[in-house]
Formats: structure tokens, C-alpha cells, sequence
């Protein structure tokens, strides 16, 4: 009940109000009750209508939208992912299995990356793949998932294989995709190498490659050089767990040739058009060549002791030895001495037969062994000689400064019809001053000389002036009588009546 006077709620058979203090009296207030509020109902119009339905049904086109963009996001667990890409291994189905690589890894999905990776997707790297990737997953799942939402920054690690599972979550949900370690190929070679070579499909000079899938990969390189060695290098190399391999061509390539290079101050080689360097401080040093060519042409080129040398020849790269270049240069230093002591020993045949000795030349008239000569002509000798020929090996040629040494045979023959003899003697020869020619310096009867018209390599040349009429050359006689000829001679007496007024 509620008081009269000022509305206060008392409880019922109080008397005075506890609001106001008056008596209660009078009409009890009742409690006042809610007023009934009746909404009219409104008309909607026909563009109303159509535009709630419009909205009803965006919204329920999101909502599908969405769940279609969240159930097609990707594997949702590690495990889904690892089952989709061991199916696509086993499928060899290369497009699929790249659908699960990480979107900061798109460069691997480029054409040129592909298409390498399918040659090379084999069963050898396939069977790698499922191994290593179901490795990958257990290691995922064992950690609990670890790895922290749209965490790109962890990489593959080797040690574990090439493969890292990555979670990404967005509005569409959570995404499980994989990382692999992007591999590369570089090949080192030394700079007057050439290649041309091949990873797979992909092809250039240079030997390196780039953004490459981890697989095991055929290789086919072709290397030549200056020289014109060339050979082809064929394998495979694996870039599953080396993300960065090296491939040294050195140790690749099997052909090699070593060519030792004498030092001639005043001479130049080139071999196969390409000259080779000499070491001017010291007589020798050896040039590798790799591969090596099929074929060796050897060019000299340039003077010594003031005389040419020019001369070409053709080298065996199996049996090239430490003098082979040299006893290019000493053929042609052979062929220029052997005239030399040729045209020499004439001169002194012609003293000796006519008692002249001033019809000696080609000696150092310094020397003792000038002097010597002279001196043993005091007249005309009595049985008429003939030079007919001389022999120098370039093997035995040794060339010392401004010095040539060698051993050399010369043949004479007698008036008569005696057996002809084969004198053996040392030589030095030098330049002569103020002069680009060459004189002997001395002549010595050598007891360890052979006779060098037995050698295969000697040079022989032939006396072109036709002998005294009192002189008879003996016919010439098959190698094994010659030789048994040649070996005789010395004993008689005049074949050492001519060693001993030679020396």
C-alpha cells in the first residue's frame, strides 16, 4: 500500500508514513501497471523486399565462399601434407609435388627449373625424396607442430635432408606446405679452358647453374683449350644434400700431357699455333697441358749463334720425353755443323793431298788444333785421299753458351781401291767474332765415339765434289758389310796415318 499523503510504499496496517509522517489514512495508492503498447504493422514495399533477399543471399554466398576458401587452403596438418606429396612422388608427378612448395620458393616453378627437375626426377630421386620427406614430416609432428604462424625464416638443414615442412595461417585457416634447399652448381676450370656444358636440359659456357631443385642431376661438359685438346666429360652429380656443389674439371679430365720447354734465349716455340713460355732463369720448365690435343706441331722459330733456325715437326704426345724439344733444335743445329765439319775436313783432304796447307780452312787458326794440322803437312802425301761423307747425331749435341760439342764420323776413301775408313772425333765448335759464322775450335780422336753412321738419328751429308781420278770409291755395300767394313778400317795403317794427322 502506498501512503495518501506523499505516495510512499508502507507495508500493509501501518499507521503513520515513514516518508512524510502523516497518518496513512485515506485511499490506498495501488501499483501503477504497465501501459499495453500495440505496434501497427507496416507494408513493405516490393524494391524492400527484393533488397533483403539481395542481402540474405550475398551473405549466405560469403559464407559458402568461405567455406569452400577454407576447406580448398591447403593440407591442414603435416600428416595430410606428407600424404599428398609421397602420393605425388610415387605418381612421378612433378607439377603436383611443386603445388606444395612454399610460395617464397616460386622461383623453382619457373619453366627452365622445371623441366631440369623433371629429366632428373629418376627413380634414384624419387626414392630419395619419399625418404627424406617422410623424415621431414616425423621430425613436424614429433615436435608438436612447432614453428611459429607464417614463420618463412627457418631453412632446410642438411643434416636432416633437403625438405622443412612450413605452417602458414591466414583468414582461410591454417596451411602446411614444405621448403626445400635451393641448389646450385658451379664449375671451376682454369682460365684458358673453354667448355661448353649441359645440367640436364639446361645448357651454357660456363659450367654454373642457379635455383636449382635438390635431384641428381646428369651432367655433359665439353672442354677444350688453346692448344686444340678437347674431351668430353660425362656423370652425375647430386645436389640432394649439397646445396651447393663444386665440380673441379681438373680432376675430371683424364688426357694430359707434360712438354718440357727448353730456354733458348734468341728461339721462340709455338705449339699447334700457341707459343709456349720459357723460363729464362733457369734451362728448363715443364707446361701441363689438359686435356691434350690429338694432334702436336711443333714451330721453332728465331737464330743461334747468329744462324737461323726455322723448322716445324710433328709431335707424338705418348712419347714425348725431357729432350724431345730439344733435339728439334739440335737437328737443325746438327744439319748446320755437319756442313761445317764437312766442308772443313775437305779443306784439309785437299791440304793434305797437295802439301798446301794454306788450303785449310773452317778451323779457328788461333787453336791448337789449326796449328797441328799445319804442321803435319810437309808435303804432298803420297796415297791420295777422298772425304766422302760425314755423320753428326743431334742426340750427342750439347750446347753450352757460345758452345757446341758434339761427336761426328767421317768417311774417307783411298786411291787404289782400299777399304774405305771411318774416322770418329770430338768436336767444339763457336762462333767466329765479328761474324754470324761458325768454326771448329778444336778436334780430337775420341776413343768412346761411336761410329755414328750406324745411328738412325744422325744427319748425313754427303760430299758433292767428285773424288781425284787417283781416288776409287768403293762400291757401296749392304748395311751389314759396310758395318763389318766400317769396323776394320781403323786397324789399317792408313786409316790411322789420317786419325793421327788429324790430331
Amino acid at each position: 500500500m502506498y501512503c495518501g499523503t506523499c505516495g510512499t510504499q508502507v507495508a500493509a496496517g501501518t499507521r503513520f508514513c515513514g516518508g512524510c509522517g502523516n497518518p496513512v489514512g485515506g485511499e490506498e495508492l495501488q501499483e501503477p501497471s504497465s501501459p499495453k503498447i500495440t505496434v501497427p504493422k507496416i507494408a513493405m514495399s516490393k524494391r524492400a523486399k527484393v533488397l533483403a533477399s539481395v542481402i540474405i543471399g550475398v551473405v549466405g554466398l560469403a559464407a559458402i565462399a568461405y567455406g569452400i576458401a577454407h576447406y580448398t587452403y591447403g593440407p591442414a596438418t603435416p600428416e595430410k601434407l606428407n600424404e599428398l606429396v609421397q602420393q605425388a612422388i610415387t605418381e612421378r608427378n612433378v607439377d603436383e609435388l611443386a603445388s606444395y612448395l612454399d610460395p617464397s620458393q616460386d622461383s623453382l616453378k619457373e619453366a627452365a627449373s622445371m623441366e631440369a627437375f623433371k629429366q632428373a626426377f629418376t627413380e634414384e630421386t624419387a626414392a630419395e625424396y619419399a625418404r627424406y620427406f617422410k623424415q621431414a614430416a616425423n621430425l613436424t609432428i614429433l615436435s608438436g607442430h612447432a614453428g611459429s604462424d607464417n614463420d618463412h625464416a627457418a631453412e632446410p638443414n642438411s643434416f636432416y635432408g633437403p625438405f622443412i615442412l612450413v605452417k602458414e595461417s591466414s583468414w582461410r585457416g591454417t596451411k602446411w606446405s614444405f621448403k626445400v634447399n635451393v641448389s646450385s652448381l658451379k664449375v671451376e676450370k682454369p682460365e684458358n679452358w673453354k667448355i661448353e656444358s649441359a645440367l640436364g636440359t639446361l645448357k651454357n659456357d660456363t659450367g654454373s647453374y642457379s635455383e636449382l631443385w635438390p635431384a641428381i642431376y646428369k651432367y655433359s661438359i665439353g672442354v677444350s683449350n688453346a692448344y686444340g685438346g678437347t674431351e668430353q666429360l660425362e656423370g652425375t652429380v647430386s645436389l640432394i644434400n649439397n646445396s651447393a656443389e663444386t665440380l673441379n674439371l681438373e680432376y675430371l679430365v683424364q688426357s694430359n700431357v707434360s712438354v718440357p720447354v727448353p730456354t733458348f734465349k734468341d728461339i721462340t716455340f709455338k705449339l699447334n699455333g700457341v707459343e709456349l713460355g720459357q723460363d729464362q732463369d733457369s734451362s728448363m720448365q715443364w707446361i701441363d697441358i689438359s686435356p691434350a690435343p690429338k694432334e702436336m706441331k711443333l714451330e721453332v722459330s728465331g737464330s743461334y749463334l747468329g744462324k737461323t733456325i726455322e723448322t716445324t715437326e710433328s709431335l707424338d704426345p705418348a712419347s714425348i720425353d725431357t729432350d724431345t724439344i730439344k733435339l728439334v733444335v739440335n737437328k737443325e743445329v746438327a744439319q748446320i755443323v755437319a756442313d761445317i765439319v764437312l766442308k772443313a775436313n775437305v779443306s784439309w783432304t785437299k791440304a793434305t793431298n797437295t802439301g798446301d796447307a794454306s788450303l785449310i780452312t773452317g778451323f779457328d787458326p788461333d787453336e791448337w788444333t789449326y796449328k797441328q794440322l799445319v804442321a803435319n803437312i810437309t808435303g804432298p802425301s803420297e796415297e791420295k785421299l777422298y772425304l766422302a761423307r760425314v755423320a753428326v747425331n743431334p742426340e750427342n749435341i750439347v750446347l753450352s753458351g757460345d758452345e757446341i760439342r758434339f761427336d761426328g764420323s767421317e768417311e774417307y776413301t783411298y786411291a787404289g781401291g782400299k777399304a774405305s775408313a771411318v774416322s770418329n772425333n770430338g768436336y767444339s765448335i763457336q762462333k767466329q767474332p765479328n761474324s754470324d759464322e761458325w768454326w771448329i775450335v778444336s778436334l780430337h780422336e775420341s776413343w768412346f765415339a761411336s761410329n755414328q753412321f750406324e745411328n738412325e738419328a744422325s744427319i748425313i751429308v754427303e760430299n758433292a765434289e767428285k773424288p781425284p781420278a787417283e781416288a776409287v770409291v768403293a762400291p757401296e755395300a749392304p748395311a751389314g758389310e759396310e758395318a763389318a767394313a766400317t769396323e776394320e778400317a781403323p786397324a789399317t795403317e792408313e786409316a790411322a796415318t789420317t786419325e793421327e794427322a788429324q790430331t
